[in-house]
């Protein structure tokens, strides 16, 4: 039995609308997983930044690593959000 020219052609979209939503679908998922591995590095950096503004003597130079820290840790705050489905702000 052959298919009419118009049936294939719709069929033809069908599959290409398909295609695009598992690429969507898998680029969606990629994206999850960098951003949890990268909240995972920056809640790590952030507390070595501490850990070595605990050596430090100098308060400027104290601070100025505690103040990066809390960046580290906003930007993993920020990550958490958007992977538990709230929009970052």
């Amino acid at each position: 039995m052959k298919e009419d020219p118009e049936t294939i052609r719709l069929n033809i979209r069908r599959h290409q609308e398909l295609l695009k939503l598992s690429a969507k679908a898998h680029t969606h998922d990629q994206v999850r997983k960098l951003l949890a591995e990268a909240r995972a590095q920056w809640r790590q950096r952030a507390g070595e930044l501490r850990a070595t503004a605990e050596r430090f003597v100098v308060p400027s130079a104290q601070d100025a690593l505690l103040k990066a820290a809390a960046g580290y840790e906003q930007l993993a705050d920020q990550a958490e959000g958007l992977l538990a489905g709230h929009p970052a702000g």
